[in-house]
């Protein structure tokens, strides 16, 4: 597909760096931002003289810095935050600290909402994703490689009761029933255990996804492409992490 784009607007702020330094090798690599507008977009950076990670918010010709609202002896380098955004502004999910933050606007502070549990197993990735009516899509990893995103569930966000709730399952990505089937069967042997598992296949990474109308749409970052992939409950294969009970869908991707 060939595509002619055209440039809305420049930025440079000599203070700050993004995060991650290559959108090529690293599954989540500079995924750490999230447009709102055509003039409004939401970077996770690091603050190079405040020496602290934080949002850089920067709308038209105004911008802001945030720092991040998880204390600095709860950061964890290996569990970066996850930027969220919606209708009702942007919000920080911190798996070192297990909190969810809540900012409605621009020029507003960090409210916290709590969470009734937590991400099943997986480790939330911080892969920037948008979300609709309170529901997002979060990548995770299930797996023993740091940079892993071979899994996503959703955090559903209630505004109005300032509550939130993990889905009771995730899903992790294949692209044949017949892979899904060898190691689901080796990760039961290992009682639960991805890490333990016997049997280890080349899982295809997740890029960035969106919910829409129940359905998911993802970009996997598979060898040696770039794909985009059509993904919903009905194709892909899914296990019920808490339970040990696995889905007897059916199992695959259709390609776009």
């Amino acid at each position: 597909m060939k595509a002619k784009l055209k440039v809305i607007k420049n930025w440079e702020f000599e203070e700050f760096e993004l995060t991650g330094t290559s959108f090529k090798y690293s599954p989540t690599g500079c995924k750490g931002m999230v447009a709102r507008s055509e003039d409004e977009i939401v970077f996770w950076t690091y603050h190079l003289v405040q020496k602290c990670s934080g949002v850089l918010w920067v709308k038209g010709e105004v911008s802001r810095w945030i720092p991040s609202p998880e204390p600095k002896e709860q950061q964890d380098v290996w569990e970066d935050p996850v930027l969220l955004s919606c209708d009702r502004g942007i919000l920080l999910v911190c798996p070192a600290s297990k909190s969810l933050w809540w900012m409605p606007q621009m020029d507003g502070e960090w409210i916290p909402i709590p969470m009734d549990n937590w991400c099943a197993q997986g480790i939330p990735k911080p892969v920037a994703v948008t979300g609709s009516q309170g529901v997002f899509p979060i990548v995770c990893r299930v797996d023993n490689s740091a940079d892993a995103t071979n899994s996503f569930t959703s955090l559903t966000v209630d505004f109005e009761t300032m509550t939130a709730h993990w889905a009771e399952s995730g899903s992790c990505v294949y692209s044949k029933a017949g892979t899904r089937q060898t190691h689901l069967a080796a990760v039961e042997r290992a009682g639960g255990n991805f890490a333990q598992a016997d049997f280890h296949y080349n899982y295809p990474m997740i890029g960035s996804i969106l919910e829409q109308n129940g359905q998911f749409y993802a970009f996997w970052k598979a060898a040696p492409s770039i794909r985009q992939v059509f993904l919903s409950w009905a194709t892909i294969g899914i296990w019920n992490w808490r339970k040990t009970d696995y889905s007897k869908r059916k199992c695959g991707a259709k390609i776009i």
